[in-house]
């Protein structure tokens, strides 16, 4: 299956509030990204695997991670998801930041057909 059509129903389901978190999996975690990144109120950042998921979440509110099965090894995977998994967003001085963010997000919702 083509990367851009298979993560299309895990971001849509966050974005109606079904599900609060998914995990996205590519080569390199690029491409589930870019397509989740299209879908308003889903912004995952970019995979690295020098970016420990707490900071993710604990900073930026990402209810998604992008994890590359080429260049993410299964040991490092499994740190980076129990950081991301056991984090909560935190607020404070990023809470102002993820808030402009949401906002661009509902304006870029209005004028899509």
């Amino acid at each position: 299956m083509d990367y851009p059509t298979s993560p299309c129903p895990s971001p849509g389901r966050l974005r109606q509030e079904k599900w609060n978190r998914a995990v996205l999996i590519c080569g390199t975690g690029l491409g589930m990204a870019i397509v989740a990144n299209k879908v308003p109120g889903v912004a995952p950042p970019p995979p690295s695997p020098t970016l420990f998921g707490r900071a993710r979440h604990q900073s930026n509110n990402a209810q998604v991670l992008c994890l590359g099965a080429k260049v993410v090894g299964v040991e490092v995977a499994e740190l980076l998801l129990d950081h991301w998994m056991g984090s909560d967003f935190a607020g404070g001085a990023s809470a102002r930041k993820v808030a402009k963010i949401e906002a661009m997000d509902a304006v870029r919702a209005e004028v899509r057909p």
